[in-house]
């Protein structure tokens, strides 16, 4: 099934979608603060995504995770969520699909000796796509891509 806009024209839809959207939105914040805590600490404590994530993504986010660790880097600062919109509501999974907008400037990557090898073609800012699925009757992030789109940023 195609998803839907977001919008709708009767107050209990729109209501619910606004609902819908505060949800993801806290559910993301949490995603992107516990993200980073876990790079901050080299990769260890990938289970405290979890809550946040399905099965399937957990298992993805754990394989870059594992490989972030295997190169012995870890990331200094946090990332900040500046902006966060619906694209689209995802009828048959009772979920949506956003764009967020990370900014990532305070964020550096760093060996285990303390060298910055943040890449230098790195954005400061980039706009996401996390899609959100019901699973449990929770709101849980499915996938979250980057939007080669226009950003929102």
């Amino acid at each position: 099934m195609q998803p839907t806009r977001a919008s709708s024209s009767s107050s209990q839809s729109v209501d619910s979608s606004a609902s819908l959207l505060a949800a993801a939105r806290k559910v993301y914040v949490s995603y992107i603060h516990v993200s980073s805590k876990i790079s901050q600490d080299s990769g260890r404590g990938v289970e405290r995504l979890k809550p946040y994530l399905t099965a399937d993504a957990f298992q993805r986010q754990r394989a870059s995770v594992d490989s972030v660790a295997k190169r012995n880097i870890r990331t200094v600062g946090d990332p900040e969520l500046i902006a966060f919109e619906a694209q689209s509501r995802e009828a048959s999974s009772g979920g949506l699909s956003a764009y967020a907008c990370v900014d990532f400037s305070r964020v550096r990557v760093k060996t285990s000796s303390g060298k910055d090898v943040t890449p230098v073609s790195r954005p400061d800012r980039q706009t996401s796509v996390p899609i959100f699925v019901l699973e449990n009757g929770r709101l849980v992030l499915s996938k979250d891509g980057v939007w080669s789109g226009e950003s929102i940023c």
